[in-house]
């Protein structure tokens, strides 16, 4: 069994080969409306790959019980358009701590180490899933 390094870690497919995940076990949305299907498949499939990246880090989960002093790192998203127009939100990095847990990306995009969160935030393989996940479609 070879053993995966978070940088092998190429998109969805890849997560779901790690997690021994069969890919092709997605939600079905076909009855919500247009505007959010692809938000909350995106956002399945970035859970599945936030998921690797932890599974290969000695199977890493966030703990946020009362008495934790676990340090926990999320990605931070700058988004500057698509075909020059600006975003609604404007940050770039990471983060420490716990006091910012309340980010976009919620806890379960949490990560162990910031080189972890800046792979995850800054993967050219990931930039359509977090568009499709942070952006909204048109009515």
């Amino acid at each position: 069994m070879k053993k995966y390094k978070y940088t092998d870690i190429t998109g969805y497919l890849m997560a779901c080969k790690i997690l021994k995940r069969n890919p092709k076990n997605l939600p079905n949305v076909s009855k919500l409306p247009p505007r959010y299907k692809k938000h909350l498949i995106a956002l399945i499939k970035l859970e599945t790959i936030a998921e690797a990246i932890n599974f290969i880090n000695n199977k890493w989960l966030p703990d946020y019980s009362a008495n934790n002093n676990q340090e926990k790192w999320f990605a931070i998203l700058r988004h500057n358009g698509l075909k020059g127009k600006r975003a609604g939100f404007g940050f770039y990095g990471t983060d420490y701590g716990w006091t910012a847990s309340t980010a976009i990306g919620g806890t379960r995009l949490t990560f162990s180490s910031d080189a972890e969160a800046i792979f995850f935030g800054s993967n050219k393989n990931f930039v359509k899933l977090h568009n499709d996940m942070l952006l909204l479609n048109k009515f």
